[in-house]
């Protein structure tokens, strides 16, 4: 498990009040034991010499594990909402790989509903935690898909558009060392609007494979695949999104 304190000081830790409960109380950290934590892109280990209730931790014995610099391709997901409570699903898998910022968009056949987003921090803090991840990342709040492509397009320079009605075989022309930026549309799927708009912003039109993948596993494939392909590993794949 890795820690995102809130701030660190010397010595000392702080966590906000649900993940000291988690470590101290759930998991039975002990003083003696090691722990390691990530802020600003570096990750640190050391020694619990002393707890302290209710928010800090006090270290010792610290090394640097990874120092803060170049991380690689910088990998945002732009998820159109899932109807129920699948998006807390949608998080931590792509937090599982490697995704550094999701942004929920409301889309023309998105069923969800924005009423969740304090919970989808907690989710995305628990993930984190667990996937071990050297930088806690970002669930932004809910905004136009229009807004999200652009600002896909400001920010990143490989942009791609996972659509069932793409050509299948067909990769994306990418740039090894880019930015990425993954549009993944609801249940129901993207209409041709939506395409067209994404299209206008840069987006290329790919194509997951010939089945149908569940909303909340498509980002996690998509992003898995272009992961592969961007490293050269020429994954083959029979599966795409609606």
């Amino acid at each position: 498990m890795r820690l995102f304190p809130d701030w660190v000081d010397g010595d000392m830790l702080g966590l906000d009040s649900d993940t000291f409960h988690h470590v101290v109380v759930v998991q039975r950290t002990r003083v003696g034991e090691l722990v390691s934590w990530a802020m600003n892109g570096g990750v640190w280990q050391g020694q619990i010499i002393s707890i302290h209730p209710p928010d800090r931790i006090g270290v010792g014995n610290v090394t640097a594990v990874h120092l803060a610099g170049n991380q690689g391709p910088h990998w945002t997901v732009i998820q159109c909402l899932p109807k129920g409570d699948k998006f807390s699903e949608i998080i931590r898998g792509l937090i599982e790989c490697g995704v550094h910022r999701i942004i929920p968009v409301m889309a023309t056949r998105s069923i969800g509903k924005a009423s969740r987003e304090d919970r989808w921090e907690r989710i995305v803090k628990s993930a984190a935690m667990q996937s071990k991840v050297s930088q806690l990342p970002v669930v932004t709040p809910v905004m136009s898909l229009e807004k999200a492509l652009q600002q896909g397009c400001n920010e990143a320079i490989n942009r791609v558009v996972a659509w069932e009605e793409a050509p299948l075989g067909m990769w994306p022309t990418v740039q090894s060392n880019g930015d990425w930026v993954v549009m993944i549309g609801p249940e129901g799927g993207l209409t041709a609007q939506e395409i067209a708009t994404a299209t206008q912003y840069g987006y290329q039109q790919v194509s997951l494979g010939e089945s149908i993948v569940r909303v909340e596993r498509a980002g996690v494939v998509a992003v898995s695949m272009f992961k592969g392909f961007k490293m050269g590993l020429g994954i083959a794949t029979n599966s795409t999104s609606s």
